[in-house]
C-alpha cells in the first residue's frame, strides 16, 4: 500500500457539474497496489468536510516529488466507480518492479561474489593443504620405496632359501622312493625266504616223524634200538645243523642251498634205511651185547637230552627271529615319523626361518637316528633276556607247535618288519 498526503478534491455542494469546483483536501489517502484503487481513511481536518467512505474510489494524477513521494492531484470519480489509474502510474509500476528485481539481483550478485571469494579462499587453503599432502605423499613414497627395496631383498633371500629347502625336499623324496624300491625288493625276497622256510619246516617234520618211527622200532629191538638211537642221534644232530642252515637260508640269494638241503634230507633217509638194515643184522648178536646195552642206554639218554637242547635252540632262534621282525617294524614306523617331521620342518621354514630350521632338521634327524639305534640295542638285549628265560621253561618246549603258529602269523608282516634292518644306502643284497 502506498500512502500519500495532499491534493484537491471536489467541493461539497458543487451541483451536478462538480468537475470545476475543487478545494484543498488535507486528508490522507492510500493507494492499494494490488487493486489499483485509492482509499480514503476516515480522517479529516474539518468536520464540515467529511472524509469519503472507505470504499469510495477516486482517480488522481501522479506527479514526481523530490522527497520520493507521490503527490495526488485533482480528480473525481463517482461513488462505486473504479477510476482508471493514470498512464504515469502504469509506467511507473513496471519500473519499480524492475528496480526491485535489479536490487534483488544486485544483492544476489553481491552474495555470490562473497560466496565466490569464500570459495576462492577455501580453494587456496585446499591448494596449500594439497601441496603439503603432496610433499608428505612424496616423502612416504620415498620411505615406501626404501621399505620395498628391503622387502624385495628379503624376498629374494627367502626365495633362495626356499629353493634350497625345495632341493633338499626333492632329495629326501628321491631317497624315500629309493627306500620304497628297496622295500619292494625286500618283500619279494621275504616271500622267497618264507617259501624256503616252509619247505625246510616240512622236511624237518618229515625227518622228525621218521626219527620217531625209528625210535619206536628200536624200543622193540633192544640192542638194535641202541645202535639205531645212536644213528638217529647223529641224524638228528645233522638235521639240527641243517635246520640252522635253513634259518640262515633267509639271507641267501640263490636256490642251490635249498636243493642241497633236499639232497641232504634224502641222504639222511638213505642212512636211516641203512640203519634199519643194520638193526636187523645186529639182531643176531643181541646176546653178546648185553653189557654194551646199558652203556648204550646212557648214551641214548644223553642223545635225547641233546635233542631237547637242539629243539630249545631252534625255538630260541625262532623267537629271536620274531623279535628281529618286530624291531624292524618299529624301526620302519620310526623312519616314517622322522620323514613326516622333516616335511613339517620344511613347511615351517617357508614362513620365515629357512636357513636356521634347515640346519636344525639335520641335527634333529641325526639325534633321533642315534636314539633309534640305542632303542634297538635295548630291545635286542631285552629280547635275549626273554629268550634265555624261555629256555628254562619246560612248558614252552611242549607248546612248540603253538609258538611256530604264532611265528607264522608274525611272518605275514615280514616285509614291513625287515625295513628297519635294511640299509637304504647300501642294501645287503
Amino acid at each position: 500500500t502506498l500512502v500519500v498526503h495532499g491534493g484537491c478534491s471536489p467541493a461539497p455542494g458543487g451541483g451536478a457539474d462538480r468537475s470545476h469546483t475543487f478545494e484543498f483536501d488535507p486528508a490522507v489517502y492510500s493507494l492499494c497496489l494490488e487493486t489499483m484503487s485509492w482509499r480514503a481513511p476516515k480522517i479529516a481536518a474539518d468536520v464540515s468536510k467529511p472524509a469519503p467512505p472507505a470504499d469510495r474510489c477516486v482517480g488522481h494524477g501522479l506527479f514526481a516529488h523530490a522527497a520520493g513521494l507521490v503527490v495526488v492531484g485533482g480528480g473525481a470519480a463517482f461513488g462505486g466507480v473504479l477510476a482508471t489509474p493514470p498512464p504515469v502510474f502504469l509506467l511507473e509500476m513496471p519500473a519499480q518492479r524492475e528496480g526491485r528485481a535489479m536490487r534483488a539481483q544486485a544483492e544476489k550478485s553481491a552474495a555470490r561474489v562473497g560466496s565466490l571469494e569464500r570459495d576462492a579462499f577455501n580453494a587456496k587453503k585446499e591448494t596449500a593443504d594439497v601441496s603439503a599432502l603432496l610433499e608428505q605423499t612424496r616423502a612416504a613414497a620415498v620411505s615406501l620405496k626404501r621399505k620395498g627395496d628391503l622387502i624385495a631383498a628379503a624376498e629374494k633371500a627367502g626365495r633362495d632359501a626356499q629353493a634350497t629347502l625345495a632341493q633338499k625336499l626333492r632329495d629326501s623324496r628321491s631317497k624315500v622312493a629309493h627306500a620304497e624300491a628297496l622295500v619292494t625288493r625286500a618283500n619279494a625276497f621275504s616271500a622267497l625266504c618264507e617259501d624256503r622256510v616252509d619247505v625246510a619246516y616240512a622236511k624237518m617234520k618229515t625227518a622228525r616223524r621218521e626219527r620217531d618211527d625209528a625210535l619206536a622200532e628200536s624200543a622193540d629191538l633192544q640192542r638194535a634200538a641202541t645202535a639205531a638211537e645212536l644213528k638217529a642221534s647223529a641224524a638228528l644232530r645233522e638235521a639240527s645243523s641243517r635246520e640252522a642252515q635253513a634259518l640262515a637260508f633267509m639271507q641267501a640269494r640263490d636256490a642251490q642251498d635249498s636243493l642241497k638241503t633236499s639232497e641232504t634230507i634224502l641222504k639222511l633217509e638213505a642212512e636211516l634205511a641203512v640203519a634199519k638194515a643194520s638193526a636187523e643184522r645186529l639182531e643176531a648178536a643181541k646176546a653178546e651185547l648185553v653189557g654194551d646195552l646199558r652203556e648204550a642206554d646212557k648214551r641214548a639218554g644223553a642223545g635225547r637230552e641233546a635233542l631237547a637242547q637242539a629243539e630249545d635252540r631252534a625255538r630260541f632262534a625262532e623267537l629271536s627271529r620274531a623279535n628281529a621282525l618286530k624291531d624292524a617294524a618299529v624301526a620302519q614306523r620310526t623312519m616314517r615319523r622322522e620323514m613326516e617331521a622333516l616335511e613339517q620342518e620344511v613347511a615351517r621354514a617357508a614362513a620365515g626361518r629357512w636357513a636356521a630350521d634347515a640346519d636344525g632338521v639335520g641335527k634333529e634327524t641325526s639325534r633321533r637316528a642315534t636314539k633309534t639305534v640305542a632303542d634297538d640295542v635295548t630291545r635286542d638285549e631285552t629280547g635275549e633276556e626273554g629268550s634265555e628265560s624261555s629256555e628254562s621253561s619246560e612248558s614252552e618246549s611242549e607248546s612248540m607247535g603253538e609258538s611256530s603258529d604264532a611265528s607264522a602269523v608274525d611272518e605275514e608282516d615280514l616285509p614291513s618288519r625287515l625295513i628297519g634292518m635294511l640299509d637304504v644306502e647300501r642294501p645287503a643284497w
